[in-house]
């Protein structure tokens, strides 16, 4: 398997399994330097079958894995696999489906043979067997059906072999290449040519676009994304013949799952935008907002497809070979051997993108036509009664004329009235506003027992002055004085054009400035739909939508109005998204989609429609229009008959086509007449609120189809209409404009309709300072400040709700530019409110003199606002809460509590002649800047890696910061974020040191940030870089200003050998009471163009103070007070890697020595004197007596204590009752590690005797760990005193521990650290307790915790296992398959002096080393010692071949010694013992499961 690329498996199919690593169950021969066979002739179609094949081969079983199955990969000798020759052959596949497909490539006369797939018809080839003859794969038919249309291809394209590449020394020579994708376009262009298809019959559905029916294999919609240029994805859709609209599934269960349904079909429904609901199944109606419930329909209507489909598998396989690292998520490999990667192997263009991924994006431009002309709009109730505060605070305002003054039908609704009216009569109230003559009305609108209000403008006369004048006039309403403000707005244009250029595409145009307004995708991803662009002559207006109707867009759309008022020209600009939700894949990490908005400006209808009684159309209030009428309709005419053959309203008629279909139109309308609908055949109910008929046939109550009622029109557009698009919103009261998150600041439109009105209420805060507040207008980088006004001088005082205005004419200066708010400390010393302000700039930040913090005035935009070295405690100076409430600091190095002034505010763009017309579609702010590709290239030379190591995560967790609190009415006085004051509670990592082993240029560069919460981005840290202890780069700053993906940290940085870099991180130094985030930093090989492994830095601020996990001691200036103390009792679970799950705990260490844990102390097994005392597996060939004949083991090993035992030992140590409810309840097993041939090799430390000093496999032989049974022991003579000689010597060495002094102790023996070794069956490593893997040598101990830990591989055999036999095949001395380990706390070294109770410590064996490290001088004395510690003079070889051992003539023993293997790592069989073996670990990390264990800290003194 290549590593890394889960798309290819050599032979072995979907899914994947581990290459073994043991010889004898190899199944495929290993191709060896100089025989390997020459490639054969490429057939025809073979170059598919690559392409193809490598990623699956279909019908290939799941292979399950069981310890106790014979065939398992984890059995050593498995018994051959019984050919179970009665087992028929599977049924058709899609393999056999296909040539359903391709039948119109090949003709009759083509034999095609069947695939068989039996099981049991490959048995292992093993040495000297004749090879059989191979069956027919699964996916042969294919294979031939495709050689039967293709002829030979050059070059030919060969198999990849199997198994993971071998590093070989030098560069193998460069091999002719093929591209796999063009091989596949010319293969799919033989076999679908272009070719005209007649039209046989007419389409039973008008407007629907042909398609080639591909069914059953599923549509083939993922080759022309792939390759769009082939012919066939241009002459039409592909895919399963789809009808008109969507089609309405049988509904799946659920109360709402029927009106879901219909309305998706009718598009009056929609799934929630939520993610989370969206999952739930929860739909909403569009018009009334009700929420519905069905589970189980797609967000189209469709039945979710069940998992498995052959379609969707074939196009995941396709794409996981063809489209690798096209999504921009790609992340490097660490630089390690474990996973080393061939140069651009996982690549199709031999490069990825690593920053601004997400394809291109066209620009928008606004053109405008003609100067428009000024109106005017009112601002009803402005005044307040006694001095209270006024309406204006609702922002409403009034403006229902066209630029020539006439009025446009509309009435504008005020919830408020009933301190001034007293009756519901029309008052009307004519106004001088410069040259012109304003005339409005109003009237009270009784609501119950109280009056609201309503207002309309009648028209003007004469000549209105510049925008932005205003007059006030004030009347009595009926009870009191009332008061109303007519103000001139902005003349606009006449018609607002959009398109791809900054020249306008069509005369009489100017462009309305140099920035285009928004951006759109330039190609269609997924969930995005395409924007149009429509002109009509006749009004001269332009129109854009996502939605004309067909054939444009799926069902009608808009399309009748489009027809109705003349809209032509249809054009389409780019994709756009429908959902927000869906516009994530396409954003930038620092971007957020905006919302296009709508608006219009054209003439209104005073108009009503419903059905009545009599399903008849009714028409109220006076003039006349236009409506949408539009009828959709799923019936099937030969089921209980139609519901409508011809249906007619008014004077649109409709005709059923098909059993699927819609169709709709305008219908004339005037206000007081009745337009009858006539044609129905069935039955006739009315439902969302009278304006959906629902249609039935003669078979039950559902709709079969419906008519329904769409918004009234003007009988005709003026050449005044226009409509136009802005990516902020205005002329809306309801809903707050939103700013940008990082800026807080707000962007003035392009083209601007009206004012800004800022309505502001101030709650006196706790400050000294009589603090000034002002609005300015700035660039994005704050580096430039156009416009400045006070708006109040004092605000240290309550202030009553009241409006400050940034007039119109000032907006139009400065389109695209942002408006920010700034307070000024201790203003009011020299400022006034409502004055113009200047500003000094400092580079960054700005600066007045009435500011008493040395000038320094502060902004939203924190870019404005002065650093860290200009004496400011933050750049943030204000805090936004929601869209209305902002908290400011006014001081420089301040407390940062927020809370020294706090407005509650309103921002908006009310009134103008322009009406809000909703959100259109959602589409880009910014450009798509160029895509950064790289090569793909990552450090492959495992023997050279840059440095000793990598940077690793680190986690600091601090309390104390903010206000523990919760945001709400009460407590709005408690700012969430602050200084953090509290201790430190976890810090891993926080310092951390390489080494370099060669030269270097290199460049630190962001990698991401991740962020839990809003309030998260307020943390603030600091990280510095050093070489040689001297900084290369430091900065400090909060989440919310954290680069870009790729973005360069610091200047570029050179390291030679032997330098030491030094990556720190401090803080949070602020943050809120409770948040959470991760900030991703990443090296850059300026000169390989290569990545080291990328880390993170997580920062946590807590409310309260915890323990500490993981770590040894708290290291900083605030640590924490809670009792610590060195380690008295301790407890270990072992982790089970078949079922993911720790196991419970046993109690193992207490008060300075080891506990009882055979059968108790949490353990139910125990330590078997007899099995490990080695007479359970003695060889019966001498006598017969198991007990008389010693094994192989030092006579010592009975008697443990202080242990947690992998498995459950019985007392003659059979297995049973494996299995109970199907799960594993007797052991956790290690083959993948322990097994013979696996790859854990040993080289011992001395010779003894005929024991050499070569390379040998770890051995089960007689259910214990015996690297010393070499095949040369076993040739002595068979007499048992020559044996029993040479084990005594093997023990006076290898076992000189155990076997000499303290035999009754726990633990027995004595430790041994030179001259031998505690036991040869046993190993040993010293771990420290916090220390987080092996990145840097432990120089002091002192306070750290020290524990000696042993580990004793043993086999258990399996239920076949007979200890009444004496039959040499049933006893099998101990071979028994499963791997099991006891895991002993051997000693307590060290307790150290900061340990809580409860910490838990993770730790493994063997433990992982770096490849390259050098952790300690050799004359260290720290342990653990590794053999890689400098002056160790360990031997390190590139690959190791098993000893050549005297008088193996065994054929599997000479296969065993033949291979070689290429070591990964090297340890110490005791860590503390420099004399003791040496042990090669052979395989890749992910092929061995570890001995993973946990410690816990249960009792401390």
């Amino acid at each position: 398997m290549v590593a890394g690329n889960p798309c290819y498996s050599g032979d072995s199919g979907l899914p994947l399994l581990p290459s073994s690593t043991n010889p004898a169950g190899n199944q495929y021969n290993r191709a060896r330097q100089g025989d390997t066979p020459p490639p054969a002739v490429v057939n025809p179609g073979a170059n598919i079958r690559l392409t193809v094949g490598n990623c699956y081969e279909a019908d290939v079983p799941i292979v399950t894995n069981t310890p106790d199955a014979i065939d398992s990969p984890r059995v050593t000798l498995p018994r051959p696999p019984t050919i179970d020759d009665t087992t028929p052959p599977p049924a058709a596949t899609a393999a056999d489906l296909i040539r359903i497909v391709v039948d119109n490539c090949y003709g009759d006369d083509i034999p095609l043979s069947p695939a068989t797939s039996v099981p049991g018809q490959n048995p292992r080839n093993r040495k000297g067997q004749e090879e059989p003859i191979p069956p027919t794969a699964p996916g042969e038919t294919i294979r031939q059906i495709v050689e039967n249309c293709y002829g030979p291809t050059s070059p030919a394209l060969t198999p990849r072999p199997s198994g993971p590449p071998r590093t070989r020394q030098g560069e193998p020579p460069a091999q002719p290449g093929v591209n796999p994708g063009q091989v596949i376009r010319d293969i799919v262009e033989r076999c679908y040519p272009v070719v005209p298809v007649p039209d046989i019959t007419a389409p039973t559905n008008p407007g629907v676009a042909p398609l080639i029916d591909l069914d059953p294999i599923g549509p083939l919609s993922w080759l022309c994304d792939m390759f769009p240029e082939l012919p066939i994805c241009s002459l039409f859709p592909i895919g399963p013949l789809i009808p008109d609209g969507p089609i309405i599934p049988t509904p799946p269960g659920g109360d709402d799952c029927k009106e879901v349904a219909e309305g998706l079909s009718n598009e009056t429904v929609e799934i929630s935008s939520r993610p989370d609901e969206a999952a739930q199944g929860i739909f909403y109606v569009l018009e009334s907002g009700k929420k519905l419930v069905c589970k189980g329909l797609g967000r189209d209507g469709g039945l979710e497809p069940p998992p498995g489909d052959w379609d969707k598998c074939v196009k995941t396989a396709v794409e996981c070979i063809f489209k690798p690292y096209t999504t921009g998520t790609w992340r490097t490999p660490g630089a390690d051997c474990n996973t080393f990667y061939i140069r651009g192997q996982n690549s199709t263009t031999g490069q990825i993108c690593i920053e601004n991924c997400q394809g291109g994006r066209n620009p928008i431009y606004e053109y405008k036509a003609g100067a428009g002309a000024r109106n005017v709009m009112l601002a009803p109730i402005s005044n307040g009664k006694n001095g209270s505060g006024s309406f204006l605070k609702h922002n409403l305002r009034v403006c229902t004329t066209d630029t020539m003054g006439n009025y446009n039908g509309g009435k504008v609704f005020c919830e408020a009235g009933n301190l001034y009216f007293n009756s519901t009569s029309i008052q009307t109230y004519t106004v001088s506003l410069g040259g012109a003559s304003v005339t409005f009305k109003c009237r009270g609108v009784l609501d119950g027992n109280e009056y609201d209000s309503e207002w309309w403008v009648d028209g003007f006369t004469g000549s209105l002055p510049a925008s932005g004048t205003k007059t006030t006039y004030t009347f009595n309403a009926g009870r009191r004085q009332l008061s109303v403000i007519l103000e001139v707005t902005g003349a606009g244009a006449k018609d607002h054009r959009y398109g791809l250029s900054p020249t306008p595409d069509k005369p009489g145009y100017v462009n309305t400035g140099p920035d285009p307004a928004f951006y759109v995708l330039q190609e269609q991803a997924e969930g995005s739909v395409p924007l149009f662009r429509f002109y009509s002559a006749a009004s001269e207006d332009t129109l854009l939508t996502i939605n004309p109707g067909k054939p444009d867009s799926r069902g009608e759309g808009i399309r009748a109005f489009l027809d109705a008022y003349g809209y032509t020209e249809g054009q389409l600009l780019g994709y756009v998204y429908k959902n927000s939700a869906l516009a994530g894949k396409s954003l930038r990490a620092d971007e957020e989609i905006q919302e296009l908005h709508g608006y219009a400006r054209r003439g209104s209808v005073d108009l009503e429609a419903t059905f009545n009684s009599n399903n008849d159309l009714v028409v109220t209030g006076s003039g006349s229009g236009k409506i949408k009428v539009e009828i959709k309709w799923d019936d099937n005419p030969n089921t209980a008959g139609t519901a409508f053959d011809t249906l007619t309203c008014g004077g649109l008629s409709f005709t059923r086509s098909g059993e699927r279909g819609s169709a709709s139109g305008m219908l004339d309308v005037t206000g007081g007449n009745t337009y009858t609908v006539s044609g129905t055949n069935y039955g006739v109910s009315r439902k969302n609120g009278n304006r959906t008929l629902c249609l039935k046939d003669n078979d039950g109550s559902d709709c079969n189809a419906t008519v329904n009622l769409g918004g009234l029109e003007t009988t005709s557009l003026s050449t005044f209409t226009d409509h136009k698009y802005s990516t902020e919103l205005m002329a809306v009261k309801e809903t707050p404009v939103r700013y940008h998150r990082t800026r807080l600041s707000y962007k003035i439109p392009l083209n601007p309709v009206s004012s800004v009105v800022i309505s502001y209420n101030i709650i006196k805060g706790s400050a000294g300072y009589q603090n000034s507040w002002g609005v300015a207008i700035t660039n994005e980088e704050g580096n430039q400040i156009y416009w400045a006004r006070v708006i109040e001088d004092n605000t240290t005082r309550d202030i009553e709700t009241t409006q400050y205005t940034i007039p119109y004419d000032v907006l139009i200066q400065y389109p695209r530019k942002e408006i920010v708010f700034f307070l000024v400390p201790d203003g009011n010393g020299g400022l006034s409110s409502g004055q113009d302000i200047s500003f000094t700039y400092q580079n960054p930040g700005w600066k007045n003199s009435a500011s008493t913090e040395n000038d320094w005035v502060f902004f939203s935009n924190s870019k404005m606002n002065p650093t860290e070295s200009q004496g400011s405690s933050s750049r943030s100076k204000v805090r936004y809460n929601g869209n209305n409430w902002q908290w400011w600091e006014d001081l420089l190095d301040g407390d940062d509590d927020y809370d020294d002034f706090k407005v509650y505010y309103e921002y908006m763009m009310p009134g103008s002649d322009y009406k809000y017309d909703g959100i259109e579609c959602y589409v880009f702010e910014e450009p798509s800047p160029t895509p950064i590709m790289m090569d793909v290239i990552v450090r492959e030379q495992c023997e050279k890696p840059l440095f000793d190591g990598t940077f690793v995560d680190a986690t600091i967790t601090r309390t104390g910061c903010g206000s523990p609190l919760p945001v709400s009415d009460s407590t709005y006085n408690n700012a969430t974020v602050g200084k953090c004051t509290g201790p430190y509670v976890i810090e891993i990592n926080r310092n951390q040191n390489l080494k370099a082993y060669r030269s270097a240029t290199l460049q630190l560069k962001a990698y991401g940030a991740l962020i839990q919460a809003p309030e998260s981005e307020d943390i603030r840290f600091q990280y510095k870089l050093k070489k040689n202890g001297v900084v290369i780069h430091e900065d400090k700053l909060e989440i919310r200003d954290w680069p870009r993906v790729g973005a360069d940290l610091g200047p570029q940085f050179s390291v030679a050998d032997d330098d030491v870099i030094r990556f720190e991180v401090d803080g949070p130094f602020r943050g809120p009471a409770s948040g959470n985030t991760s900030v991703g930093f990443i090296l850059y090989d300026v000169n390989d163009g290569v990545f080291e492994k990328p880390w993170n830095v997580n920062l946590i601020t807590s409310p309260g103070a915890g323990e500490a996990v993981g770590r040894s001691r708290t290291v900083s200036n605030d640590p924490v007070s809670v009792d610590t103390g060195s380690v008295k009792k301790l407890s270990i679970q072992l982790w089970d890697h078949i079922s993911e799950a720790w196991t419970d705990k046993v109690y193992v260490w207490d008060n300075g020595g080891q506990l009882n844990t055979n059968g108790q102390n949490g353990q139910a097994a125990s330590w078997n004197d007899e099995y490990y005392g080695g007479n359970q597996y003695a060889d019966v060939n001498y006598g017969g007596n198991r007990q008389i004949v010693p094994g192989f083991y030092e006579g010592g090993t009975r008697h443990r204590r202080g242990h947690i035992m992998s498995s459950n030992i019985d007392a003659d140590d059979t297995w049973t009752d494996r299995f109970v409810g199907n799960q594993f309840d007797r052991g956790i097993f290690y083959n993948s590690l322990f097994e013979h041939a696996r790859g854990l090799l040993c080289r011992p430390d001395k010779k003894i005797d005929i024991l050499e000093r070569g390379y040998y496999h770890l051995s089960n032989t007689h259910g214990f760990m015996a690297w010393f049974v070499q095949y040369a022991i076993n040739m002595l003579d068979d007499e048992q005193s020559e044996r029993e000689d040479l084990h005594d010597d093997i023990d006076e060495y290898y076992a000189k521990g155990i076997v000499d002094g303290n035999a009754n102790g726990y633990p027995m023996g004595t430790v041994v650290t030179s001259n031998g070794m505690y036991s040869k069956m046993s190993f040993m490593h010293d771990y420290i307790l916090g220390q987080v893997g092996n990145d840097e040598s432990i120089t002091d101990v002192g306070g750290n915790a020290k524990l000696r830990m042993a580990f004793w591989p043993y086999t258990v055999t399996d239920s076949q296992y007979d200890d009444n036999s004496d039959d040499d095949e049933n006893q099998r001395y101990g071979s028994g398959i499963y791997w099991s380990c006891a895991v002993e706390c051997f000693d307590v070294i060290d307790g150290g002096d900061s340990y809580q109770v409860g910490q838990q410590f993770e730790m493994q064996w063997p433990p992982a080393q770096k490849q390259k490290g050098k952790y300690q001088n050799e004359s260290g004395s720290v342990t653990p010692y590794y053999p890689r510690d400098e002056g160790a003079n360990v031997p390190l070889p590139k690959e190791i071949t098993p000893a050549n051992t005297v008088g193996a003539t065994d054929r599997i023993a000479r296969r065993f010694m033949e291979d070689t293997y290429t070591p990964r790592e090297v340890f110490y069989q005791e860590s503390h013992n420099r004399d003791s073996n040496l042990w090669y670990l052979c395989q890749s990390e992910r092929k061995v499961d570890r001995v993973k264990f946990k410690i816990t800290i249960e009792e401390i003194q």
